[in-house]
């Protein structure tokens, strides 16, 4: 709940910044679980503020999508190639 509050209190501030906006990292959430009220919440957060999740491919070298690309609409922007590195 707390990563929610702090996450839309960013959004609230930088929305009105620039034309385009990009979300960009490992948020720890399966998207590819739509049962998951982490993801839904995400995706309604974002959705509220005309952010699409653009990431299609997996990003977890265990399988899953746990990093976001997110960008405002319309999306002309889908990340598919995805390569997955260690640090």
């Amino acid at each position: 709940a707390k990563f929610f509050e702090e996450l839309a209190d960013v959004l609230d501030r930088v929305v009105t910044f620039s034309d385009q906006l990009y979300l960009v990292g490992d948020v720890n959430a399966h998207f590819e679980n739509h049962d998951d009220s982490a993801v839904a919440d995400f995706i309604e957060l974002i959705t509220g503020y005309g952010l699409t999740q653009c990431v299609v491919a997996q990003t977890h070298d265990a399988g899953g999508t746990i990093d976001v690309v997110c960008c405002r609409q319309p999306v002309d922007v889908v990340v598919e190639d995805i390569r997955i590195r260690d640090r």
